[in-house]
């Protein structure tokens, strides 16, 4: 169980589908989503540094269109 928090929300990693950041005017909106459509909660006003965190999290590799992975 891979357990983060964001301001007073714990999300549990391992129920998580998907991570939504809109950025609507200056601000950013964080939607997690888990097996629906909707999102199981949504913060506003999100700081850059929370998404910064976020992304750190995920293992990060270029990928090139039309290149498949050795």
């Amino acid at each position: 169980m891979q357990l983060i928090s964001i301001g007073d929300a714990i999300i549990n990693l391992d129920r998580v589908t998907v991570i939504d950041v809109d950025r609507e005017g200056g601000l950013l909106r964080l939607k997690v989503h888990g097996d629906s459509a909707e999102p199981i909660i949504a913060f506003n006003r999100v700081g850059q540094e929370v998404i910064a965190g976020l992304f750190n999290l995920i293992p990060q590799q270029m990928r090139f269109r039309g290149v498949e992975e050795p």
